[in-house]
């Protein structure tokens, strides 16, 4: 729906493509969907469609904010979603200094004390909707959106994309 009010003439007509395969409309007997030409991508790899959406992701200096927010990747499901966010971060230019891995609380706390009774790799390995991984890689200019609302009076809301600005421990 956001790309509807969208000017440009391919954007518009892929936009339509996208609601008529959604709801239904224009779906050929046989069930097999004939994706335009000019939608495909060559590769076999997820690669190929980070360089043409983001064809300048791995430039130094980083584009600028304004960029994300004309540029995105929607995947369906949380696992494709960090495979994406994993190549996305790893093509993403940043030193080490300005590169940190963030890691979850691996302990579980079973009626009010801390147990060993649950493997930190069964921990790390719980990947459901509404908790976040257990690891998180984040590099000094890199775009992200916050999936929940941390602070509504601060304007931290779900939804909210913002730019890393620096790290801290």
């Amino acid at each position: 729906m956001c790309l509807a009010n969208n000017r440009d003439q391919n954007v518009l007509r892929f936009a339509n493509f996208q609601l008529n395969l959604g709801s239904g409309r224009n779906l050929p007997p046989d069930g097999y969907i004939k994706i335009p030409e000019d939608l495909f991508l060559t590769g076999s790899t997820i690669e190929p469609l980070i360089k043409h959406i983001y064809p300048g992701i791995s430039s130094n200096p980083h584009p600028p904010p304004t960029y994300f927010i004309h540029h995105m990747i929607l995947a369906p499901r949380n696992e494709d979603v960090h495979v994406v966010n994993r190549n996305i971060i790893d093509v993403f230019q940043a030193s080490a200094a300005n590169t940190k891995v963030y890691q979850s609380a691996d302990s579980a706390i079973i009626r009010e004390q801390e147990s060993d009774e649950i493997p930190v790799e069964f921990l790390n390995a719980i990947n459901v909707s509404g908790l976040p991984v257990s690891k998180l890689t984040l590099k000094v200019g890199c775009p992200v959106m916050l999936l929940r609302n941390l602070s509504t009076k601060g304007g931290l809301c779900n939804g909210t994309q913002a730019i890393v600005a620096f790290l801290r421990e």
